[in-house]
């Protein structure tokens, strides 16, 4: 069956040539970016015959007659595997109104072929049999005149197309172009970022070259140095060595004169005690020396004080009753 309309065409899927080889690009778009600009990738080689059978079956079919599920099934292998394969349904009802367009023209050429059958078909009944070829010729240049208004509507349909296409090349292009001078500036920016730094790297190259030199001058003299202070080295390390000898002689008997000293340290704190317990017992004698001499004075002064009451004929009221109790004794 003969094609009636151009899928492929409408639906934008574009061939591209490469090196004399036909590429299908990808029907996403790059919704990354304000202008949606199309996809720059290529539909994978094994998805090519099978689009263009179905592009082929699809122009010898009614619009009418095409599915969504078909749309969305071609719209699947149109898109690429990277990235862009999410966006089948949208691509299919993007093409839905593709395809409503097309099934409308469609109908319209449908209409006419029909009016322009019954026309025919009523001359040929009106006309008489001598004027058939002519009607015949004026059928023929009517029909030539259908077609090519068809094919001048079909090239203005693809010339439209093709103008859609390169507008959205175009509006790529101009956002491809702000994104490299976008990528230029930020390089230029990086490229002074990096001379400053190399200056920088080239500064301190220099004062470490520097610093090198006179470590350089400083190893030289320390070298020659070397040689006249090895045998002072040796001498102090023999000097040191024995330096160290006389220390661990010395805390060994350190150690030894600590011990002792802790020893008599003990010993003195118990002494002290001792000396502590003596002192408390002397004062403790003490005081009862000087209770026991104070009683024994007051027993002399009693005595006196008696005798000579005794010597005068005065009787002591004590005496008196040291005797009344004797007395009370005696007689128990």
């Amino acid at each position: 069956m003969a094609a009636t309309w151009d899928p492929a065409n409408l639906f934008q899927i574009s061939y591209e040539i490469d090196n004399d080889f036909t590429l299908i690009s990808c029907v996403g778009e790059d919704e990354t970016r304000l202008s949606r600009p199309r996809c720059r990738y290529s539909v994978p080689e094994i998805w090519y015959p099978e689009i263009r059978s179905q592009l082929a079956r699809f122009a010898t079919q009614d619009p009418k007659c095409i599915s969504a599920q078909e749309l969305i099934d071609l719209a699947r292998i149109c898109l690429c595997e990277e990235t862009h394969q999410y966006q089948a349904e949208l691509v299919a009802q993007r093409w839905l109104d593709v395809v409503a367009t097309a099934a409308e023209h469609h109908d319209q050429l449908l209409r006419k072929s029909k009016e322009q059958a019954s026309i025919a078909t009523h001359l040929s009944q009106l006309v008489p049999n001598g004027a058939e070829e002519e009607l015949r010729e004026h059928k023929i240049k009517y029909t030539s005149v259908l077609l090519e208004n068809y094919e001048q509507r079909r090239q203005i349909e693809e010339l439209e197309t093709e103008l859609s296409t390169t507008s959205t090349s175009l509006e790529t292009v101009k956002q491809e172009n702000q994104d490299l001078r976008a990528e230029v500036e930020e390089a230029s920016k990086r490229k002074a970022y990096t001379s400053k730094y190399n200056d920088m790297l080239r500064k301190q190259l220099e004062a470490a070259t520097k610093r090198a030199q006179g470590l350089d001058a400083k190893v030289s003299y320390i070298e020659g140095v070397h040689g006249s202070t090895k045998t002072q080295a040796d001498r102090l390390q023999e000097e040191n060595s024995s330096l160290k000898a006389e220390i661990a002689r010395l805390k060994h008997k350190e150690g030894v004169l600590s011990d002792k000293h802790e020893q008599a340290l003990s010993e003195l704190s118990a002494q002290r005690a001792t000396t502590i317990a003596l002192t408390n017992q002397v004062q403790y004698l003490k005081t009862s020396e000087r209770f026991l001499r104070e009683s024994i004075s007051a027993c002399w002064f009693h005595n006196i004080y008696t005798w000579v009451l005794q010597l005068f004929g005065f009787s002591s009221p004590v005496l008196s009753k040291i005797q009344s109790e004797e007395k009370a004794q005696l007689w128990v």
